[in-house]
């Protein structure tokens, strides 16, 4: 999946679809760190159009920056 996020909303798509979302849909974040990419978990309090959960791969410098630039998102959920 590919995620686009911005300051009140995210996009994800499997370039066939793209669904909006916002943050207040999510009830946790999980990052997993491999040796050589990042995986990020966005997990939704109701199903979304896929699933109760998606993966993607995230650049670690990119997602920092942005979890840092907008704390009050991520406060709850991280």
């Amino acid at each position: 999946k590919r995620v686009e996020m911005a300051q009140d909303h995210f996009f994800v798509t499997n370039y066939f679809k793209t669904y909006r979302y916002t943050y207040d849909s999510l009830k946790g974040i999980n990052e997993l760190d491999l040796l050589v990419a990042q995986v990020v978990v966005f997990r939704f309090v109701q199903k979304s159009a896929f699933g109760n959960s998606i993966y993607f791969v995230s650049r670690r410098k990119i997602w920092k920056e942005f979890v840092e630039q907008h704390p009050d998102l991520f406060a709850h959920l991280l």
